[in-house]
């Protein structure tokens, strides 16, 4: 997991780290931001993460789809320091594309709804569960312009992501 903020605290009295001020954090393909995120540690290890107003999360599908989660807050459970299980709390959205046995895009499926909870297995969604007044809308990929499914408030910033030690300081590698 890598992230980026202006401003980070860590709490010993809960062990709660705060990120503050544009926060972003990745995990693999993922993508997440909020106005706040806090991490709780328990033995060294994450148990959860909290993104707290503006809640995004954001995966890579392919270079132009995106699967995409949005709500007020969200709560992610960690089991073996994996994100296994994600609540959503309020204005729920989402758009995620599916595949078939063969890993062919089959479909995009566009949501709606108050509160969902959200299932990863191997960092990818296995399953979404609409839980108050959902809308959901199965669409054929080939009908739909990946370029038109964003949620408001959509922006993916890959390019940020920290993949290196270097890339930390924004160090030149030795010899460029």
């Amino acid at each position: 997991m890598q992230a980026q903020c202006d401003s980070l605290v860590y709490s010993t009295s809960d062990s709660t780290i705060w990120f503050y001020t544009e926060p972003i954090l990745w995990s693999n393909k993922n993508q997440m931001t909020a106005e706040k995120i806090a991490l709780v540690l328990k033995g060294n290890k994450i148990n959860t993460m909290h993104l707290y107003t503006g809640a995004f999360i954001a995966g890579m599908e392919d270079s132009l789809r995106y699967n995409q989660v949005k709500g007020r807050d969200m709560t992610g459970y960690f089991t073996d320091n994996k994100l296994s299980t994600i609540e959503v709390t309020g204005n729920g959205q989402s758009i995620y594309y599916l595949r078939n046995k063969k890993q062919q895009l089959t479909g995009v499926n566009q949501a709606d709804c108050s509160n969902m909870i959200i299932y990863l297995k191997e960092n990818k969604i296995a399953k979404i569960s609409l839980l108050k007044t959902p809308d959901a809308t199965l669409f054929p990929v080939k009908e739909t312009d990946p370029l038109q499914l964003r949620l408001k408030d959509f922006s993916w910033k890959g390019h940020l992501q920290p993949l290196r030690m270097l890339d930390i300081f924004n160090w030149p590698e030795e010899g460029n």
